[in-house]
């Protein structure tokens, strides 16, 4: 053992097989790892028949390894699933590979050289929290959980239909095998769920049987004498800490018809994530085109909202803007198109206190190193052509996103109706009715997702949501001989774009908008354009100064947005019921008292995606189709709790108020 990776504890033998010095154990069967992967893990929970016929199926590994269990479920996957079913793969790792170790662990099996590529070009840099991955067509996809086994699992959420215990020995990784995490696994599983494992050490026997599986040895591999399988006939009934938030259960049916009302870019990214998974998907727009509101801004600058400390709201745009960059990616991509203007996005710091600010950012690492980088003045001047005060950090796959371009792209594989308001919907048996202004039956889906801005709360099931109306102006400026240098979007209390169709777009206003959306929502005003040019000045100092403003080119719009500045993504809780429910939890009683949240089944919400409706929504749409088809989600539990709609109902029950009110 003598060639040490420098990224991780990981060292190679003399037949090429990854060891870790940590736990003094092999990643995989030095004979031929790939064929102990199909032995124990997919023959032994029975694979290719459990998930025949199944819309989804979930396997979980404890243990993510290599990846080489993943890539043999994927083969397998390959061989004998028909249809338009999807397997979601979650993986959980504490001490990930380099994509660079995983490439060299999988050259040793030329067989699935093919799969092999399009995982590790997809690996995401190694950071704590959740990471999806999606290979659209395979009709694949991949959670990876990296963090400690039983934070991940207490985060995560099921059903799990198969799982791989593929940790590390019991004696040299004893963590991976505790009672806890065997409970957990107990408490995610489907009915029936399958287990597997190379281990048949008596203490994890004996934890398996304590937590519901029945379990039985069978023949090993290689020189491991026997494995263990079983299914689990006792799932432990073990309560949700938030009740009030629980996922409800499926609503899936035999013809997977979506109604998506609005066709922004909300919508737009709920249509393709349904449609990823094989639905029907059917998009509903009062307006006479696609994005026609909010998402009409002619140019979207890209960046994430990060905070001075850890918080939801980081983690959240943390991972909204892994999900969306390559979204967008694609997009251009696959439509040869100039949709993303791949130019990077310098978040500037014009001030001593920003920058302070951007060093406790920094110093989180919310983002790996091939998506932030950290720039003084100089550097920052090196990356977007002009002086930035006190430099800042540059997100270099950040850029410009043309809205209505990338809406059209994600509607197309959609059945998109246009001037067509739905004034009501109405669930009839098993599935909503959807009527227009006169009462008139426009449509019937198996389930809706309101993503309609402002207007979702004109809904009686959603009449309570706090959204709120905000009034964004763009101000288009011509260049000057200094401003025509700027390389990157340029972004921090404001934005300013490069040279765009002929100049500058800077902005964007977020004033209150009394009442509803009218003609007013696209009103300019000469005292906005005044203050976007003032903020700019204040971003990029001199650089601006012999610009001037071009006010027949300015651009208005209002956008939906929240009292805590998160969007709203989720399920449509009942919640005229959650006084009678949770009235009294303000005194503090145990949550293990409480019932589960009661829900409009088969209804859904997202909105108030605010300044950020490009970052977030790629990401928010995914969390929405992932609990309507009853997957794992992309989101940690607390995350996902922070989006919940019913969150601002409990904060006010919380505090004994008019949860109305």
């Amino acid at each position: 053992m003598t060639e040490k990776s420098l990224e991780n504890d990981v060292i190679w033998d003399e037949h090429g097989v990854p060891y870790s010095r940590t736990f003094s154990d092999t990643y995989f069967d030095r004979s031929d790892g790939l064929q102990e992967s199909r032995h124990v893990f997919v023959d032994g929970c029975e694979l290719t028949s459990a998930w025949a016929g199944k819309n989804s199926f979930t396997v979980c590994e404890l243990g993510f390894g290599s990846g080489l269990n993943f890539l043999a479920t994927w083969d397998a996957w390959q061989q004998t699933a028909k249809g338009g079913n999807a397997l979601h793969y979650v993986g959980i790792e504490g001490s990930p590979l380099a994509a660079s170790d995983m490439r060299r662990a999988h050259s040793l099996f030329p067989q699935i050289s093919g799969l092999s590529q399009l995982l590790v070009d997809a690996y995401p840099a190694p950071r704590p929290g959740f990471h999806r991955l999606w290979f659209k067509e395979q009709r694949v996809c991949l959670t990876l959980l990296i963090g400690h086994v039983d934070d991940m699992l207490a985060q995560t959420s099921g059903p799990v239909d198969a799982w791989f215990l593929d940790g590390f020995a019991p004696d040299r990784n004893p963590e991976m095998w505790a009672p806890s995490v065997l409970e957990s696994i107990s408490a995610l599983s489907a009915d029936g769920a399958r287990v597997a494992t190379y281990s048949v050490a008596g203490a994890v026997r004996r934890g398996l049987e304590n937590a519901g599986f029945n379990v039985a040895k069978r023949p090993g591999h290689g020189k491991k004498r026997h494995a263990l399988s079983g299914a689990n006939h006792l799932p432990k009934d073990i309560r949700d800490p938030a009740p009030w938030f629980r996922i409800p259960s499926r609503v899936r049916t035999n013809s997977q018809h979506i109604a998506v009302i609005g066709a922004g870019i909300a919508g737009a990214c709920v249509a393709h994530a349904a449609r990823q998974r094989g639905l029907r998907v059917t998009v509903i727009d009062k307006n006479q085109a696609v994005a026609s509101e909010a998402s009409s801004v002619p140019w979207a600058v890209l960046s994430p909202r990060f905070t001075a400390e850890p918080s939801v709201e980081s983690e959240f745009y943390a991972q909204a803007w892994r999900q969306a960059i390559p979204l967008f990616e694609s997009l251009t991509q696959k439509n040869s198109s100039d949709v993303f203007r791949q130019i990077g996005t310098f978040i500037v710091a014009p001030s001593a206190e920003d920058a302070t600010r951007h060093d406790k950012i920094i110093a989180q690492r919310v983002l790996p190193e091939d998506h932030m980088v950290v720039a003084g003045p100089e550097t920052a001047e090196a990356i977007t052509g002009i002086p930035i005060g006190h430099g800042g950090f540059f997100l270099p796959r950040g850029g410009l996103l043309q809205m209505s371009e990338a809406c059209q792209a994600l509607l197309r594989s959609a059945n998109v109706i246009l001037n067509q308001s739905v004034a009501s919907i109405e669930r009839r048996g098993g599935s909503w009715a959807l009527f227009g202004k006169n009462g008139e039956d426009v449509l019937a889906a198996d389930a809706v997702v309101l993503a309609s801005g402002i207007s979702c709360t004109e809904f009686d099931q959603c009449a309570d949501l706090p959204l709120r109306l905000r009034h964004g102006q763009l101000t288009s400026i011509t260049s000057t001989g200094q401003s025509e240098a700027i390389k990157t979007a340029l972004a921090g209390k404001g934005t300013v774009t490069p040279v765009v169709d002929g100049g500058h777009v800077i902005g964007a206003t977020f004033d209150h908008f009394p009442g509803r959306i009218g003609e007013n929502a696209h009103s300019t005003s000469e005292e906005a354009d005044i203050r976007n040019v003032s903020q700019a000045h204040h971003m990029v100092p001199r650089v601006l100064d012999d610009s001037e403003v071009r006010s027949d080119r300015s651009w208005a719009n209002v956008r939906s947005t929240t009292p805590d500045h998160l969007p709203i993504a989720g399920p449509v809780a009942v919640v005229e019921r959650y006084p009678s429910l949770y009235g009294d939890v303000h005194h503090g009683r145990h949550w293990k008292r409480y019932p589960d949240a009661p829900y409009h089944d088969g209804l859904f919400v997202l909105g108030g995606l605010g300044a950020r409706g490009a970052t977030s929504a790629p990401l928010l749409a995914e969390l929405i189709v992932s609990e309507m088809c009853g997957e794992p989600l992309p989101v940690s539990r607390p995350v996902a709790d922070a989006l919940h709609p019913a969150r601002f109902t409990m904060r006010a029950l919380r505090r004994a108020t008019n949860p109305t009110g």
